[in-house]
């Protein structure tokens, strides 16, 4: 495991807030809540939804394509579709802020 250099502020992603990033080919949903950064995959486990254009409330986001709601802490799913393309849990990263910049630990 190996921690990533973001290039982006702590102060660039503001508190409720999310921002995607590319971070070595990783697509990476960087999320602003209660005073730390979270990071997630971007796309949604179902059907691929894009999580940055999902609704954050508190830990919980929502895809916007078919509704499925992630725990952004911990990635499991607190509510989503179920049958053959069932939602599985969200990738999470570790994060951390070393001289105001986000990092990410990426294997």
């Amino acid at each position: 495991m190996a921690w990533v250099r973001t290039g982006v502020a702590r102060s660039e992603v503001p508190p409720g807030g999310m921002r995607e990033i590319d971070l070595n080919g990783h697509l990476i949903l960087l999320i602003h809540h209660m005073d730390q950064v979270y990071a997630t995959a971007a796309k949604c486990t179902h059907a691929q939804g894009d999580l940055a254009q999902g609704k954050l409330q508190g830990n919980r986001l929502t895809c916007p394509r078919h509704g499925s709601v992630f725990d952004v802490k911990s990635g499991i799913v607190l509510q989503g579709p179920y049958g053959a393309m069932k939602t599985r849990e969200l990738q999470v990263y570790h994060t951390r802020v070393e001289d105001g910049q986000i990092e990410v630990e990426l294997s």
